[in-house]
This record gives C-alpha cells, sequence and structure tokens, in this order.
C-alpha cells in the first residue's frame, strides 16, 4: 500500500478541495481519498508496509484530458505539412512516442489523437498499453477524410466521390 500526504487533493471542479489529504493507493489504484486526521493516521499510517509518499507543500488534481491533439505532428509552431512530408512513418511513430512522455509529464493521462499517417500513433497507443514506453491513455483515429489537398491530405485520407469514401472507410475499419 501507498499514501500520498498533500496538502491539497482536488476531486471534482464543483468540490472544496480536501486539505490535508490523503490518497490511498492499492495495486496502483486509489482506494480512497480522505483528509487527514488522528484516526485516519492510526489506521492507514501507522501500519506496517506502508510507503509515504509526501507532498504535503503541493495540489493534486485529477489528471488532465487533451481532447484534440496530433500526436505526431512538432507541437512548437512548425508548419505541420512541411514538417510530416519530412520523415517518414518510424520517426513520425518516435516523434509521437515522444510528444505522449511530454503530454503525461505534464498531467495528461488522457489524449484523443485526432489523425496521424498511415496510422503511425496505434503503434504508440499499443507500445503504452503493452508498458514498452511510457504515456498516457490514448484515444485516436486514423487519417481524417478530406477531399484532394483538402484539410490535412498529407495524412493520407484524400477521397473524392462516394465510391473512394467508402472504399477508404473500408479500409479503415479493417485497419
Amino acid at each position: 500500500m501507498k499514501i500520498v500526504k498533500a496538502g491539497y487533493i482536488f476531486q471534482r471542479f464543483d468540490q472544496k478541495p480536501i486539505k490535508n489529504g490523503l490518497m490511498i493507493i492499492e495495486d496502483d489504484k486509489i482506494k480512497d481519498i480522505l483528509s487527514c486526521s488522528k484516526d485516519v493516521e492510526k489506521e492507514y499510517i501507522e501500519q506496517k508496509n506502508v510507503k509515504i509518499l509526501d507532498f504535503s507543500k503541493y495540489f493534486i488534481l485529477p489528471g488532465l484530458i487533451n481532447c484534440h491533439c496530433h500526436l505526431s505532428f512538432p507541437g512548437d509552431g512548425t508548419n505541420a505539412q512541411d514538417f510530416i512530408k519530412k520523415y517518414d512513418d518510424n520517426i513520425l511513430s518516435i516523434i509521437a512516442s515522444k510528444n505522449a512522455k511530454k503530454a503525461l509529464a505534464a498531467g495528461v493521462t488522457t489524449l484523443r489523437d485526432l489523425g496521424s499517417r498511415n496510422g503511425t500513433v496505434f503503434s504508440v497507443k499499443r507500445a503504452i498499453k503493452n508498458k514498452l514506453i511510457v504515456g498516457p491513455r490514448i484515444i485516436l483515429s486514423r487519417a481524417p477524410l478530406t477531399t484532394t489537398g483538402g484539410h490535412m491530405y498529407y495524412l493520407n485520407g484524400e477521397v473524392d466521390g462516394v465510391d473512394e469514401i467508402r472504399k477508404k472507410v473500408r479500409m479503415l475499419i479493417k485497419q
């Protein structure tokens, strides 16, 4: 068991934070969040085999959610089209894994990637799931469908007409 002590623990936006909070963790899952008191200290902190992580000077808040990102983009203002054309899919997957790690370090525990070229972020998601790399939970889609030369065409989602859309959708579902 681990106990995390915090100056304040925020649970929900519509609740006041818990001052001098304790987060009880068992099997890598949060079991309980409590306000520290003598009874709580006796019940949890004084037990043997308890690891105490003291963040009494800090705030703890729920993981952040990024609802719109593209992990394989640089995120530094560089033109995405030029950047994507510069690298192959293997390098884009490496960039995506690096950006996923940065997002997690910034407190993002879930993010939604809204398109990458040739599914490069899918391999990153699998690597995180299999604990090969560190990153947040990823909800993703493949390349966005667009007309020839349309928005984000460089992610290989170009389609024109009903038949091409059907064919591309079937291919994406198959993948």
